[in-house]
């Protein structure tokens, strides 16, 4: 029979702190599982740590993958008040608001990241925008 002595209680301790912590807010891609999985296990993330920006990218990231933009703009505008030079979720927010067809929106918003990141990703879309308004006027 086995006793509970102060090394069992300092390993247990041990455990709670530093290993359970690590493994309820792991962040598993989510190309390893399927999106309503990954959805989830996001969700719980953020439950746990709400001012997490890198698990508000990726979840609004699966959301706007699957046409969810509404939901992916929410998780977006949260990482920007928490992070507001976040160039991730400013150029995701401009993309989710081209999806929604909200054009000029999607234009300021991707300007906001262009001035972090002069990338030729973000050139082409402002590019693709601005015919899109045209066409509009």
């Amino acid at each position: 029979m086995r006793m509970i002595n102060d090394k069992n209680i300092f390993a247990a301790v041990c455990f709670m702190l530093f290993l359970l912590p690590a493994i309820v807010l792991a962040h598993p891609e989510s190309s390893d599982m399927p999106d309503a999985v990954a959805e989830t296990d996001y969700e719980i993330a953020i439950d746990l740590k709400p001012d997490d920006i890198v698990t508000r990218n990726k979840l609004g990231n699966l959301l706007y993958g699957s046409g969810r933009f509404n939901e992916a703009a929410e998780q977006f505008k949260s990482v920007l008040r928490l992070k507001p030079d976040d160039f991730y979720a400013l150029y995701r927010l401009g993309l989710v608001k081209k999806g929604q067809g909200r054009y000029k929106e999607a234009v300021i918003w991707l300007k906001k990241a262009k001035k972090l990141k002069h990338l030729p990703e973000i050139i082409i879309e402002l590019q693709k925008l601005e015919q899109l308004l045209d066409k509009k006027r």
